[in-house]
Protein backbone atom coordinates (compact mmCIF):
# COMPACT_ATOMS: atom_id res chain seq x y z
CA UNK A 1 0.00 0.00 0.00
CA UNK A 2 1.41 3.40 -0.29
CA UNK A 3 2.35 5.46 2.52
CA UNK A 4 1.28 9.33 2.11
CA UNK A 5 3.65 11.67 2.27
CA UNK A 6 4.54 13.68 6.46
CA UNK A 7 4.29 17.27 5.69
CA UNK A 8 5.81 19.35 2.78
CA UNK A 9 9.22 19.45 2.52
CA UNK A 10 10.00 16.36 4.32
CA UNK A 11 12.05 13.72 3.48
CA UNK A 12 11.18 10.07 3.26
CA UNK A 13 12.81 7.48 6.00
CA UNK A 14 14.88 4.46 5.09
CA UNK A 15 12.54 2.61 6.54
CA UNK A 16 9.95 3.75 4.44
CA UNK A 17 11.75 3.93 1.40
CA UNK A 18 13.06 0.22 2.59
CA UNK A 19 8.97 -1.08 2.63
CA UNK A 20 8.34 0.56 -0.81
CA UNK A 21 11.02 -1.41 -2.42
CA UNK A 22 9.70 -4.35 -0.49
CA UNK A 23 6.19 -4.03 -1.78
CA UNK A 24 7.58 -3.75 -4.90
CA UNK A 25 9.33 -7.07 -5.08
CA UNK A 26 6.40 -8.36 -3.77
CA UNK A 27 3.90 -7.15 -6.82
CA UNK A 28 6.53 -8.26 -9.23
CA UNK A 29 6.33 -11.55 -8.04
CA UNK A 30 2.71 -12.14 -7.56
CA UNK A 31 2.12 -10.74 -11.04
CA UNK A 32 4.82 -13.32 -12.13
CA UNK A 33 2.44 -16.44 -9.79
CA UNK A 34 -0.88 -14.89 -11.43
CA UNK A 35 0.74 -15.61 -14.77
CA UNK A 36 1.70 -18.88 -14.01
CA UNK A 37 -1.51 -19.70 -12.88
CA UNK A 38 -3.69 -17.95 -15.19
CA UNK A 39 -1.74 -18.27 -18.70
CA UNK A 40 -1.21 -15.98 -21.21
CA UNK A 41 -3.59 -12.60 -20.38
CA UNK A 42 -6.36 -12.17 -22.54
CA UNK A 43 -7.82 -8.30 -22.11
CA UNK A 44 -6.49 -5.33 -19.90
CA UNK A 45 -8.93 -3.87 -17.33
CA UNK A 46 -8.75 -0.66 -15.79
CA UNK A 47 -11.28 1.67 -13.90
CA UNK A 48 -12.93 1.56 -10.12
CA UNK A 49 -15.25 -1.26 -10.99
CA UNK A 50 -13.19 -2.15 -14.36
CA UNK A 51 -15.20 -0.39 -16.49
CA UNK A 52 -12.82 0.82 -19.18
CA UNK A 53 -10.81 -2.11 -21.71
CA UNK A 54 -7.85 -1.57 -23.74
CA UNK A 55 -7.37 -2.74 -27.20
CA UNK A 56 -4.27 -3.14 -29.19
CA UNK A 57 -5.62 -1.91 -32.50
CA UNK A 58 -4.76 -4.85 -34.54
CA UNK A 59 -7.20 -4.77 -38.13
CA UNK A 60 -8.52 -2.19 -40.88
CA UNK A 61 -11.73 -1.96 -38.56
CA UNK A 62 -10.26 -1.14 -35.18
CA UNK A 63 -7.84 1.61 -36.89
CA UNK A 64 -10.82 2.97 -38.23
CA UNK A 65 -12.44 3.41 -34.83
CA UNK A 66 -9.43 4.53 -33.37
CA UNK A 67 -9.47 7.57 -35.78
CA UNK A 68 -12.98 8.46 -35.18
CA UNK A 69 -12.09 8.88 -31.37
CA UNK A 70 -12.26 12.55 -30.35
CA UNK A 71 -11.62 15.40 -32.82
CA UNK A 72 -11.47 14.68 -36.78
CA UNK A 73 -8.00 13.95 -37.40
CA UNK A 74 -6.44 12.38 -40.68
CA UNK A 75 -4.51 8.74 -39.95
CA UNK A 76 -0.86 9.42 -40.84
CA UNK A 77 1.45 6.80 -42.64
CA UNK A 78 3.59 5.97 -39.59
CA UNK A 79 1.01 4.22 -38.11
CA UNK A 80 1.11 1.38 -40.66
CA UNK A 81 4.93 0.50 -39.62
CA UNK A 82 5.23 -3.18 -38.07
CA UNK A 83 6.64 -1.56 -35.05
CA UNK A 84 3.96 0.75 -34.58
CA UNK A 85 1.27 0.01 -32.00
CA UNK A 86 -2.88 1.74 -31.54
CA UNK A 87 -4.55 1.30 -28.71
CA UNK A 88 -8.43 1.67 -28.36
CA UNK A 89 -10.19 2.09 -24.85
CA UNK A 90 -13.83 1.14 -24.98
CA UNK A 91 -16.52 1.66 -22.15
CA UNK A 92 -19.66 -0.01 -22.01
CA UNK A 93 -19.10 -0.54 -26.02
CA UNK A 94 -18.39 2.60 -26.57
CA UNK A 95 -14.95 3.62 -28.36
CA UNK A 96 -13.58 6.94 -25.37
CA UNK A 97 -9.43 7.19 -26.22
CA UNK A 98 -6.81 6.50 -28.46
CA UNK A 99 -3.40 6.89 -28.65
CA UNK A 100 -0.35 5.48 -31.05
CA UNK A 101 2.94 5.08 -30.55
CA UNK A 102 5.48 5.62 -33.49
CA UNK A 103 9.07 4.12 -33.19
CA UNK A 104 11.82 6.18 -35.18
CA UNK A 105 12.37 4.49 -38.12
CA UNK A 106 12.48 5.42 -41.94
CA UNK A 107 9.67 7.55 -42.35
CA UNK A 108 11.34 9.19 -39.00
CA UNK A 109 8.46 10.48 -36.62
CA UNK A 110 5.05 12.71 -37.00
CA UNK A 111 7.58 15.09 -35.10
CA UNK A 112 10.06 15.89 -37.17
CA UNK A 113 7.58 17.85 -39.04
CA UNK A 114 8.04 20.32 -36.28
CA UNK A 115 11.01 19.72 -34.64
CA UNK A 116 13.75 17.95 -37.29
CA UNK A 117 17.12 19.78 -36.36
CA UNK A 118 15.78 18.84 -32.06
CA UNK A 119 15.63 15.15 -33.25
CA UNK A 120 18.53 14.82 -35.20
CA UNK A 121 20.73 15.84 -32.47
CA UNK A 122 19.01 13.11 -30.61
CA UNK A 123 19.65 10.77 -33.55
CA UNK A 124 23.13 11.67 -33.69
CA UNK A 125 24.07 11.12 -30.25
CA UNK A 126 22.80 7.43 -30.63
CA UNK A 127 19.14 7.68 -29.11
CA UNK A 128 16.19 6.06 -30.31
CA UNK A 129 13.20 8.25 -30.00
CA UNK A 130 9.57 7.27 -29.64
CA UNK A 131 6.63 9.66 -30.42
CA UNK A 132 3.16 9.41 -28.83
CA UNK A 133 0.69 10.86 -31.01
CA UNK A 134 -3.13 10.82 -32.36
CA UNK A 135 -4.32 10.83 -28.93
CA UNK A 136 -8.02 11.36 -28.61
CA UNK A 137 -10.83 11.56 -26.18
CA UNK A 138 -14.21 11.45 -26.44
CA UNK A 139 -15.76 14.59 -24.72
CA UNK A 140 -18.18 12.10 -22.53
CA UNK A 141 -15.30 10.73 -20.35
CA UNK A 142 -15.42 14.32 -18.47
CA UNK A 143 -12.70 13.90 -15.55
CA UNK A 144 -12.67 10.00 -16.20
CA UNK A 145 -10.46 11.31 -19.15
CA UNK A 146 -7.30 11.48 -16.59
CA UNK A 147 -7.73 7.87 -16.28
CA UNK A 148 -7.95 6.61 -19.65
CA UNK A 149 -4.62 8.76 -20.72
CA UNK A 150 -2.86 7.54 -17.89
CA UNK A 151 -3.43 4.07 -19.11
CA UNK A 152 -2.75 4.74 -22.26
CA UNK A 153 0.70 6.93 -21.62
CA UNK A 154 1.38 3.56 -19.49
CA UNK A 155 0.98 1.45 -22.33
CA UNK A 156 3.01 3.67 -24.50
CA UNK A 157 5.45 4.01 -22.29
CA UNK A 158 5.94 0.03 -22.03
CA UNK A 159 6.36 -0.18 -25.60
CA UNK A 160 8.84 2.01 -25.97
CA UNK A 161 11.23 1.28 -22.72
CA UNK A 162 10.57 -2.63 -22.80
CA UNK A 163 9.51 -3.51 -26.35
CA UNK A 164 11.52 -1.66 -28.55
CA UNK A 165 14.53 -0.64 -26.38
CA UNK A 166 13.44 3.70 -27.04
CA UNK A 167 15.91 5.95 -25.23
CA UNK A 168 13.12 8.79 -25.40
CA UNK A 169 9.54 8.93 -25.92
CA UNK A 170 8.44 12.94 -27.36
CA UNK A 171 4.84 14.32 -27.15
CA UNK A 172 3.13 17.47 -29.02
CA UNK A 173 0.50 18.85 -26.87
CA UNK A 174 -1.11 22.13 -27.15
CA UNK A 175 0.41 24.43 -24.56
CA UNK A 176 -3.00 24.10 -22.13
CA UNK A 177 -2.00 20.59 -21.47
CA UNK A 178 1.57 21.00 -20.83
CA UNK A 179 1.53 21.65 -17.10
CA UNK A 180 -0.31 17.67 -17.35
CA UNK A 181 2.88 16.16 -19.39
CA UNK A 182 5.38 17.71 -16.86
CA UNK A 183 3.93 15.56 -14.70
CA UNK A 184 5.72 12.76 -16.54
CA UNK A 185 8.49 14.65 -16.15
CA UNK A 186 8.02 15.55 -19.78
CA UNK A 187 10.84 18.73 -21.16
CA UNK A 188 9.91 21.10 -23.59
CA UNK A 189 11.96 20.72 -27.01
CA UNK A 190 10.51 23.03 -28.87
CA UNK A 191 6.94 25.44 -29.08
CA UNK A 192 5.30 25.62 -32.26
CA UNK A 193 4.43 28.95 -33.80
CA UNK A 194 0.18 29.13 -34.80
CA UNK A 195 -0.25 27.17 -38.90
CA UNK A 196 2.25 24.84 -37.84
CA UNK A 197 2.51 21.26 -39.92
CA UNK A 198 1.62 19.45 -36.51
CA UNK A 199 -1.45 20.73 -34.16
CA UNK A 200 -0.70 24.51 -34.50
CA UNK A 201 0.18 26.01 -31.21
CA UNK A 202 1.91 22.81 -30.00
CA UNK A 203 4.83 22.17 -27.17
CA UNK A 204 7.16 19.50 -28.08
CA UNK A 205 7.78 17.99 -25.34
CA UNK A 206 10.65 15.09 -24.43
CA UNK A 207 11.07 12.37 -21.74
CA UNK A 208 14.27 10.83 -21.42
CA UNK A 209 13.58 6.97 -20.44
CA UNK A 210 17.14 6.72 -18.79
CA UNK A 211 15.89 8.69 -16.38
CA UNK A 212 12.07 8.43 -16.01
CA UNK A 213 11.87 5.54 -13.05
CA UNK A 214 14.27 7.36 -10.89
CA UNK A 215 12.45 10.80 -11.63
CA UNK A 216 8.86 9.20 -10.72
CA UNK A 217 10.45 7.96 -7.61
CA UNK A 218 11.81 10.78 -6.78
CA UNK A 219 8.85 13.26 -7.01
CA UNK A 220 5.95 10.74 -6.54
CA UNK A 221 6.84 7.49 -4.34
CA UNK A 222 4.61 7.48 -1.41
CA UNK A 223 1.88 9.23 -2.25
CA UNK A 224 -1.74 7.61 -2.12
CA UNK A 225 -3.21 6.02 -5.11
CA UNK A 226 -2.43 6.81 -8.66
CA UNK A 227 -0.72 10.32 -7.69
CA UNK A 228 2.45 7.46 -6.88
CA UNK A 229 3.38 7.33 -10.46
CA UNK A 230 6.30 5.19 -9.83
CA UNK A 231 3.90 2.14 -8.42
CA UNK A 232 1.31 3.07 -10.87
CA UNK A 233 3.95 2.38 -13.83
CA UNK A 234 5.20 -1.09 -12.49
CA UNK A 235 2.21 -2.15 -10.96
CA UNK A 236 1.13 -5.53 -12.68
CA UNK A 237 3.98 -4.92 -15.48
CA UNK A 238 4.69 -8.40 -15.86
CA UNK A 239 0.65 -9.08 -16.72
CA UNK A 240 0.93 -5.50 -18.66
CA UNK A 241 3.77 -6.52 -20.87
CA UNK A 242 2.74 -10.02 -21.20
CA UNK A 243 -0.95 -8.70 -22.69
CA UNK A 244 1.55 -6.21 -25.43
CA UNK A 245 2.99 -9.37 -26.30
CA UNK A 246 0.29 -11.13 -27.05
CA UNK A 247 -1.75 -8.63 -28.77
CA UNK A 248 0.89 -6.59 -30.13
CA UNK A 249 0.60 -7.88 -33.40
CA UNK A 250 1.53 -6.87 -36.93
CA UNK A 251 -1.45 -5.70 -39.58
CA UNK A 252 -2.28 -8.27 -41.67
CA UNK A 253 -1.40 -8.24 -45.44
CA UNK A 254 -5.63 -7.44 -46.66
CA UNK A 255 -5.88 -5.07 -43.58
CA UNK A 256 -2.26 -3.21 -44.33
CA UNK A 257 -3.84 -2.87 -48.06
CA UNK A 258 -7.14 -1.17 -46.89
CA UNK A 259 -5.12 1.06 -44.88
CA UNK A 260 -2.48 1.85 -47.34
CA UNK A 261 -4.84 2.55 -50.20
CA UNK A 262 -7.01 5.23 -47.89
CA UNK A 263 -3.63 6.82 -47.63
CA UNK A 264 -2.73 6.55 -51.16
CA UNK A 265 -1.59 10.22 -52.03
CA UNK A 266 0.12 10.69 -48.32
CA UNK A 267 2.56 7.17 -49.79
CA UNK A 268 2.89 8.38 -53.16
CA UNK A 269 3.87 11.96 -51.70
CA UNK A 270 6.58 10.07 -50.07
CA UNK A 271 10.10 10.31 -51.26
CA UNK A 272 11.08 7.30 -53.51
CA UNK A 273 14.10 5.99 -50.80
CA UNK A 274 11.25 6.23 -47.89
CA UNK A 275 8.51 3.99 -50.21
CA UNK A 276 11.47 1.77 -51.07
CA UNK A 277 12.20 1.30 -47.26
CA UNK A 278 8.56 0.69 -46.06
CA UNK A 279 8.24 -2.10 -48.41
CA UNK A 280 10.92 -3.75 -47.70
CA UNK A 281 9.57 -3.95 -44.09
CA UNK A 282 7.05 -5.92 -45.78
CA UNK A 283 8.56 -8.11 -48.30
CA UNK A 284 6.05 -11.18 -47.15
CA UNK A 285 3.08 -8.78 -48.28
CA UNK A 286 2.42 -7.88 -52.03
CA UNK A 287 1.72 -4.33 -51.96
CA UNK A 288 1.81 -3.63 -55.67
CA UNK A 289 -1.84 -4.82 -54.86
CA UNK A 290 -2.98 -1.52 -53.61
CA UNK A 291 -2.24 0.07 -57.00
CA UNK A 292 -4.49 -2.70 -58.65
CA UNK A 293 -7.75 -1.04 -60.38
Amino acid sequence: MPSTRRGAGSTRSGTNAGSRRKAASLTRILGALELQVTGSPTEYRFGKRGEFTALVADSAELRRRAAAVGRPRKPGIHDLLPSATVFLVEKAGRDVATASVAMDGPLGLPADAAARRQLDALRAAGRRPAEIHAVGVAGSLGFAAKDGLLHLFRLAHLCARKMEDATDILVAAPPRHAGYTKRFAMQLMTLLVPGADVAAGSAVLRLNLDDAEMEYYTRYAGLPGDRDLHNFMHDDELYALAWLKKHRLPLAEEDLLELLAERREQYAALPAAQRHAFEDLYLAYDLRRMFEG
